[in-house]
């Protein structure tokens, strides 16, 4: 099973140290997996200022853990690593896409 081209809406953030964020996504596109490394983009499909590569460390729908999110569904995930300006509007694309 692949994983690449997998695209998420961040609908919201919660910066939980400086390595550390948990968001709110949408998966628009592709499987979301742990492990999972991502880069973020802006609206207008620039990268983010100051955003290192992102890793999935973690992710939960209606606060359970869960190993796979899929289209259109919404989970928590947490990152490991900088959205730096990054906030609600982002896209994270899959390092594949790089």
């Amino acid at each position: 099973m692949t994983f690449a081209n997998t695209v998420l809406a961040v609908l919201g953030v919660e910066v939980l140290t400086a390595t550390q964020v948990k968001c709110v996504v949408r998966c628009l596109q592709g499987e979301l997996v742990c492990g999972q490394r991502f880069r973020a983009v802006g609206p207008d499909g620039e990268d983010v200022p100051s955003a290192g590569p992102l890793t999935v460390a973690g992710m939960w729908r209606y606060e359970m853990a869960v190993d796979l999110v899929d289209p259109p569904h919404s989970a928590k995930v947490l990152l490991t690593g900088t959205l730096g300006e990054g906030g609600s509007g982002v896209r994270l694309l899959d390092v594949s896409e790089v």
